[in-house]
């Protein structure tokens, strides 16, 4: 008998990259994100409740781990604003709200939005709050 070779699924590499895949793939990125945001999060809580010789603030460059942890927190963040928004969009979906692709197109273009909105309005807030300290 003579097989021939069965044709390849269509993988991410052979379609043309649209907003609604990019947004489906980074909801489930930054989700990673941050369930180990939450995790070293809180082990660093433990260990500064409860210090170690190799884990003793006062050894560390404060500067680099003030700065580190800044950009880790606005990087969480986003996670957590794109995150929600993204999930309201997903509710309604659930629900048969926006399934048509102006819809789609229209909520894609809010998350990004609020996404940026939330953002700004964090970063406002939290440098206004280390100033009056």
């Amino acid at each position: 008998m003579n097989y021939k070779a069965k044709p390849l699924s269509p993988h991410l590499g052979i379609y043309k990259p649209q907003v609604t895949s990019i947004l489906s793939i980074l909801h489930r990125i930054t989700g990673v994100y941050m369930f180990f945001f939450i995790v070293i999060g809180a082990l660093g809580i433990f260990f500064f409740k409860h210090p170690l010789d190799f884990l003793q603030y006062q050894k560390n460059d404060a500067g680099i781990l003030t700065n580190a942890l800044i950009l880790m927190l606005f990087g969480f963040v986003f996670c957590l604003s794109y995150h929600v928004c993204a999930g309201i969009r997903y509710l309604f979906w659930t629900c048969n709200i926006g399934l048509n692709m102006k819809g789609v197109r229209l909520s894609a273009k809010l998350i990004i939005f609020c996404t940026l909105l939330f953002i700004a309005l964090s970063m406002y807030l939290f440098f206004i709050k280390s100033m009056t300290m």
